[in-house]
């Protein structure tokens, strides 16, 4: 990521589940970014259909979707009740 790397972005993530896409497949690496808050992780590169699967086991996560079903980001929105992200208010 231009600007700042993942491990730098992750601990300034609240209440939002990520998952981590690398080209790194050290296990340390892996290790220590779901220890550092991360809710999944996958190495590049990555079939789309195990990608979409994850983010649905995300989603059904009952402490996401309970506590609040829209997940925001600086400019990033995910309502989690109906599925639909919005990225500077566009769909």
């Amino acid at each position: 990521m231009p600007g700042l790397s993942g491990e730098e972005l992750l601990p300034k993530i609240k209440n939002i589940p990520v998952i981590v896409i690398s080209a790194k497949v050290d296990i340390d690496n892996k290790v220590e970014l779901l220890l550092a808050g991360a809710s999944d992780y996958m190495t590049k590169p990555f079939d789309t259909k195990e990608l979409l699967a994850r983010i649905a086991v995300q989603l059904r996560n009952p402490d996401i979707s309970a506590t609040n079903p829209i997940l925001t980001f600086d400019n990033l929105i995910l309502n989690t009740d109906c599925h639909i992200v919005t990225i500077e208010k566009k769909r």
